[in-house]
């Protein structure tokens, strides 16, 4: 019987990091989903330690499939994982984190079924090392062109749309999940969210691990290379970063791009950025050691926050 949702899990050396817990606790997570059939495919990175002793335990009792071998990186096994799905919609779950719903699949199924949307999304809990949760990362589709404003653990895709999208560009080892959820939204797919968290993201994994200046790097990699095309430049991006607000030329003809029924989400929120731009070119104050800044009345008196005045080595390819 075909899955209706594919569930990828990525790992790799999970004994030797001490989280065999935190993968278990995934693993049971999937399989404990009150939608049936649900396929979960475990993508491991040619472990080293015991974590495929665990996948064998789990595959023997039938939870799971399972690959194991050597790969370039985190979405190029994310990758490998969209190739094998045979659901009709695909989510990614990191093996640190996990569902706390039981009944969440089948929510997101319902509602994209019921919307005909191509992908769903949600907040999620955040959990600390200290094993306090607290509701966060709620979706906010229109300030994608900023930031990546989307959590993908809390993500269910038509697979037929990742699929036509490519999957995840291995170009950005960093934020790849931005980029395709940035073209995704400029090829006119649909979008819905749910308003409650069926997902627990360790807000200390592999993301919260990098640095600013990783990230910020490659985000404004990303907007070159998706936004570029139409006719945004690194100082562009780089002030999108920095004020929050898409300039009108430019967002005139990403909205053209936008599934029609999303638009006005996209214009209430640019009509809301104006003013947030105003107040951040009148006064910006940081005093954070990767990221310190000061402006006033739009004179920059200090500036970490971007790398370099001129990046035209980016391009847009």
């Amino acid at each position: 019987m075909t899955a209706g949702a594919t569930v990828i899990t990525v790992t790799r050396n999970i004994v030797r990091a001490g989280r065999e817990a935190m993968l278990e606790q995934c693993l049971h997570s999937v399989h404990e989903q009150s939608v049936s059939p649900v396929e979960h495919l475990v993508i491991d990175g040619a472990s080293e330690d015991g974590t495929r002793v665990i996948l064998e335990k789990y595959r023997q009792k039938g939870w799971i499939r399972y690959v194991s071998e050597p790969d370039s990186g985190l979405y190029h096994a994310m990758n490998k994982g969209l190739a094998l799905a045979s659901g009709a919609y695909v989510a990614f779950l990191n093996s640190d984190d996990f569902y706390h719903d039981p009944t969440w699949l089948e929510r997101c199924l319902s509602e994209l079924r019921r919307t005909g949307a191509d992908c769903c999304s949600a907040p999620v809990l955040s959990l600390c090392p200290a094993g306090r949760a607290t509701v966060g990362h709620v979706p906010n589709w229109p300030a994608m062109f900023e930031k990546m404003s989307v959590n993908h653990q809390s993500l269910l895709m038509r697979t037929s749309v990742m699929r036509a999208l490519g999957g995840f560009s291995q170009r950005f080892p960093v934020q790849a999940d931005y980029e395709l959820l940035l073209r995704f939204l400029l090829c006119g797919w649909r979008y819905t969210a749910l308003s409650f968290p069926g997902c627990t993201f360790r807000n200390y994994g592999m993301a919260a691990q990098k640095t600013w200046p990783e990230i910020i790097t490659e985000r404004l990699r990303i907007q070159v290379h998706v936004l570029g095309r139409f006719g945004a430049s690194y100082h562009d991006c780089v002030d999108i970063c920095d004020l929050g607000h898409v300039p009108g030329w430019l967002f005139r003809r990403l909205e053209q791009q936008i599934y029609l029924a999303h638009r006005p989400e996209f214009e209430e929120w640019h009509r809301y950025t104006e003013l947030r731009a105003l107040r951040r070119w009148l006064w910006t104050s940081s005093s954070r050691p990767e990221e310190e800044v000061f402006r006033l009345c739009g004179m920059k008196f200090i500036d970490r926050r971007f790398p370099g005045k001129d990046r035209s080595d980016m391009g847009q390819g």
